[in-house]
C-alpha cells in the first residue's frame, strides 16, 4: 500500500491538499527559511511571511499568474484565491517582482520594488567635492589632469546642481539631434 501523506491546510499560503511535510507544503517549507520576517501583506492583509516586496506567497503567486497589473497599481485588501495541493502538480516559483527572467535584461519599464522606493525616498543628497572640483574662474591649466569617469563617479555627483543647466542642456538636445544621437547621450 502506497504511503499516504496527511491533508490538511498549508500554515504559510493557506493551501489545502496533500503535505509531505508535517505543516507545511513543500514549496512554503523552502519560502519560510528564505522570508523569516512576518508582517502583513502589502496585498490581502494577511499576516504572514512576506519577501522583500511586503507580499505574502500566496499573493505574490496570485500576481505572477493571474494579476500582473497589479503591479502598476498596488491597492491593498485583495481577497486571495484558495490554493489546491495537489501531488505532481507544481506551483511556480515565488520569486521578487523585480528579479529578471533568467538570461534577458531586466525590465526597465516596471516600477521599482519596495525596498527601492523606500532607499531612494529616504537617501541623502550625494555631491562628492572630490569628484570633479569646480575650477576658480580665469585660471587655466598648465596640464590636462588624468580623469577616468566611472559610473561609481557619477554615483557621487548625481546630484550636484550645474551652472547654467537649463541652457547648456538645449544646446546638447540640438546637437544631439543634428547628429542623430539618442536621448541617453544628453
Amino acid at each position: 500500500m502506497p504511503r499516504r501523506c496527511p491533508i490538511g491546510q498549508c500554515r504559510v499560503c493557506l493551501g489545502w491538499g496533500e503535505k509531505p511535510q508535517f505543516a507545511d507544503c513543500i514549496a512554503c517549507s523552502s519560502w519560510r527559511q528564505l522570508h523569516p520576517a512576518q508582517a502583513r501583506c502589502r496585498r490581502c492583509g494577511h499576516g504572514s511571511r512576506v519577501n522583500t516586496d511586503g507580499l505574502c506567497r500566496l499573493c505574490l503567486l496570485t500576481i505572477r499568474l493571474d494579476e500582473p497589473e497589479w503591479v502598476a497599481a498596488p491597492v491593498g485588501g485583495r481577497s486571495a484565491q484558495l490554493i489546491l495541493i495537489l501531488p505532481g502538480d507544481r506551483l511556480p516559483k515565488s520569486q521578487p517582482l523585480d528579479r529578471p527572467v533568467r538570461g534577458q535584461a531586466p525590465d526597465r519599464t516596471r516600477p521599482r520594488s519596495l525596498l527601492e522606493r523606500k532607499r531612494i525616498e529616504t537617501a541623502e543628497r550625494v555631491d562628492d567635492p572630490r569628484v570633479c572640483p569646480p575650477t576658480i574662474r580665469g585660471q587655466l591649466l598648465l596640464f590636462r589632469p588624468r580623469r577616468q569617469l566611472t559610473d561609481a563617479h557619477a554615483r557621487r555627483v548625481k546630484d550636484r546642481d550645474l551652472a547654467d543647466y537649463e541652457r547648456l542642456k538645449d544646446v546638447a538636445i540640438a546637437l544631439a539631434a543634428e547628429r542623430g544621437l539618442s536621448t541617453a547621450w544628453w
